[in-house]
């Protein structure tokens, strides 16, 4: 099972994936650290199935409209290579930005489960996110994570080995666009910054 972990750049993705798969691959504090697709199996005490599960861990990205490179690697392997799940990181510290992302992963029709990370720093702010909510309107599974010290990890990782072979359904509908007309992708975007 491939389980892709997808979010904007520094959103913690590249520290899940060396939490879970071991691997010491560099992060930074700013974007364009990870700048192609990285994949490596996830250690057996963050599953309990007996299947083996293959993170990839994409660049960061804002859009799955690819404006960059890292953006186009990103949307390139989630449209075409189809994993068979999404780990979407978002950044808990700036939902807001994080969500429209989210919105895009979600349409792919693609499981998805969104690993709120960065949950200690927001807890220490007196910062409350109900993940209950969240994952009521988003429609997908909401669990928080603190990749630095593996809070949440096998918990995020189930998930997404439970929604296997399932259909991600967005909350709402943009309908089929055609993504060189511009005033159709506006459009759709229009829909999701409502929904945001």
């Amino acid at each position: 099972m491939r389980i892709a972990l997808a979010g904007n750049p520094n959103s913690g993705k590249t520290t899940m994936f060396n939490a879970l798969t071991g691997r010491n691959e560099k992060i930074g504090n700013w974007a364009g650290v990870t700048v192609d697709r990285k994949e490596f199996a996830i250690k057996k005490n963050y599953s309990d199935t007996s299947e083996e599960l293959i993170a990839v861990d994409l660049p960061g990205a804002y859009s799955m409209s690819p404006f960059t490179s890292e953006e186009s690697v990103t949307s390139g392997y989630v449209k075409n290579e189809h994993p068979d799940a999404i780990i979407n990181i978002v950044d808990a510290t700036n939902l807001s930005r994080s969500l429209f992302f989210t919105t895009q992963l979600l349409e792919l029709g693609i499981p998805v489960v969104v690993a709120l990370n960065k949950s200690d720093v927001n807890e220490k702010k007196d910062t409350k996110i109900d993940e209950k909510m969240l994952s009521e309107m988003l429609g997908c599974p909401v669990i928080k994570t603190v990749s630095v010290n593996d809070s949440g990890l096998k918990e995020v990782v189930s998930a997404a080995v439970k929604l296997k072979g399932t259909e991600q359904k967005a909350p709402y509908s943009v309908g089929n666009i055609n993504l060189h007309d511009k005033a159709e992708v506006e459009r759709s975007d229009r829909k999701r910054f409502d929904f945001v």
